[in-house]
């Protein structure tokens, strides 16, 4: 069994009518653990714990994921309407959604909330599935087709993943875009080994520091362009919501447009450093 297989074995486990419910149970329950101050995840967690000893394993467990993710949402509900943050994440929701509660905004606050958490989970899905691709198709796609034309497939679908987010004029054609975007997962293994390929043994260290800086930079940086572009397009005479998808196509068409030209440019390890000739005794 590859990774792709075990990956949809688990799935329909997880899907199954039995693990469902113990999915919805402990939402359910873990939004009620939520609500109470003082009681968070964790808290909620250890209390149902010994519920879950009559389960089995795996229903077990999915309950006990579906009550950490309730309490987290559930938290807010106390944070918005009283002030009190039911844990400790739900502490930035109170500066905002109380005083929009005292201002009569209460029903909206918490609609946007629960919409927030559907979004969140959505794209934790969006994660999911390109972890996904990136262990089933990868190998198979590079010795088909190699690795520079994975590597532009990859860019090109999520570009086109990204528009068609931006597109999306409701919620269920957005989740539907969520494979084509999770395609861009064919990029990075690829992109990561022809960099490699391309530097020296000794210069190997310093290529894996700037990747790893180059991503903490857009992990800082990205959210604040995404809602610096959102707040901008959101207002009348420039309502463009799918602003900050198109702004993401875009991004990837120019870095696919940049790997087109400078990847068949590059110079092989094996080109930059030629292997000296081996001198034999008689």
């Amino acid at each position: 069994m590859n990774s792709l297989q075990g990956l949809l074995y688990g799935l329909s486990v997880a899907a199954t009518p039995v693990n469902l419910l113990a999915a919805f149970v402990g939402a359910f329950a873990g939004t009620a653990i939520g609500v109470l101050p003082g009681l968070g995840p964790v808290a909620g967690v250890a209390l149902i714990l010994p519920l879950t000893f009559s389960l089995d394993p795996t229903a077990g467990l999915i309950m006990m994921a579906g009550i950490f993710y309730g309490s987290m949402y559930g938290g807010s509900t106390t944070a918005i309407l009283l002030n009190i943050p039911g844990e400790s994440a739900s502490v930035v929701t109170a500066i905002d959604g109380y005083q929009l509660a005292r201002k009569g905004r209460a029903g909206a606050t918490l609609t946007i909330v629960a919409v927030g958490s559907f979004v969140g989970g959505t794209l934790a899905v969006v994660g999911v599935t390109t972890m996904i691709v990136s262990a089933g198709m990868v190998g198979t796609l590079v010795k088909r087709f190699g690795e520079r034309a994975t590597l532009f497939l990859g860019l090109f679908l999520g570009g086109l993943g990204f528009a068609l987010f931006g597109a999306s004029p409701t919620g269920w054609l957005f989740v539907a875009a969520i494979p084509v975007n999770a395609l861009w997962g064919l990029a990075a293994p690829p992109l990561q080994t022809l960099m490699t390929r391309r530097v020296s043994v000794t210069e190997q260290g310093e290529l894996q520091g700037a990747v790893a800086s180059l991503r903490g930079i857009a992990m800082i940086v990205g959210p604040g362009v995404f809602a610096a572009v959102f707040a901008y397009f959101i207002v009348p005479g420039r309502f463009i919501p799918g602003a900050p998808w198109f702004l993401s196509a875009l991004l990837l068409l120019a870095a696919l447009l940049l790997a087109w030209v400078v990847a068949p440019k590059a110079v092989t390890r094996d080109e930059k450093e030629p292997s000296s000739p081996v001198t034999t005794v008689a």
